[in-house]
């Protein structure tokens, strides 16, 4: 555990393992409220539960969508931004070359 290396204060240590804690529960959770109820529904085969390559391989294409919507809409929120902060400069960028 990289608890101890995170502060000095003792009660600031149980708290962040107490919050870690948590966290870990509520995440492992999510996998049998979220991810199952996917698979399953995507499955041709339920397989006792298991779900089949199917219904993982649609599950996985739902995360790998949700995971480059969310980084094309962060690349485009960061680029708008940086450019903004271009614009409203007072002084001039350096020169690179």
């Amino acid at each position: 555990s990289k608890i101890p290396a995170l502060s000095f204060d003792s009660h600031e240590r149980e708290v962040t393992a107490t919050v870690a804690r948590i966290g870990s529960v509520f995440g492992g959770q999510m996998v049998t409220v979220i991810v199952m109820p996917v698979v399953l529904y995507f499955s041709v085969n339920q397989n006792g539960g298991a779900g089949d390559p199917t219904g993982w391989f649609a599950f996985a294409c739902i995360g790998g969508g949700i995971a480059t919507l969310g980084a094309i809409i962060l690349a485009w929120v960061l680029t708008s931004r940086i450019m903004l902060s271009v614009k409203t400069r007072k002084k001039p960028l350096p020169r690179m070359y």
